[in-house]
């Protein structure tokens, strides 16, 4: 993952070592100071794996967290419509352990490449419904 592929409010995985020695991961929203962390881990070490920084991979789950709703098992889909007479759904679907945008066939495995694009196609922040 690099910091070119984030924008501010996007999920990742923080880690950080436990007393065990291993990485814990929790995630995270990505603030200005985390991309130009991972920037500069890029930078100073281009070869290395990221390690603390990882991408969320896209679950069930978390399109749930989203709001996007359950259309067939494998389906789901979220309206963003902003009036009664027009309705668009952005939708997506599962297989293969992927998930795709319907119509667009476009390949997603993680939670902020599903934010950047729904970003850019609808100008609008996917939001955690609490």
């Amino acid at each position: 993952m690099t910091a070119n592929e984030l924008r501010l409010g996007n999920w990742i995985n923080v880690g950080g070592n436990s007393i065990n020695t291993y990485q814990t991961y929790k995630p995270r929203q990505i603030t200005a100071n985390g991309i130009k962390a991972i920037e500069e881990e890029n930078e100073e070490r281009p070869d290395a794996v990221l390690s603390i920084w990882q991408p969320i991979e896209l679950t069930e789950e978390w399109l749930l967290k989203f709001g996007f709703k359950t259309h067939d098992k494998h389906d789901y889909f979220i309206d963003i419509s902003d009036s009664s007479v027009f309705h668009f759904w952005f939708s997506v679907y599962s297989g293969d352990g992927f998930y795709y945008i319907d119509a667009f066939d476009i390949k997603l495995k993680y939670v902020h490449q599903l934010q950047n694009l729904y970003f850019a196609l609808t100008g609008m922040e996917l939001t955690i419904n609490t």
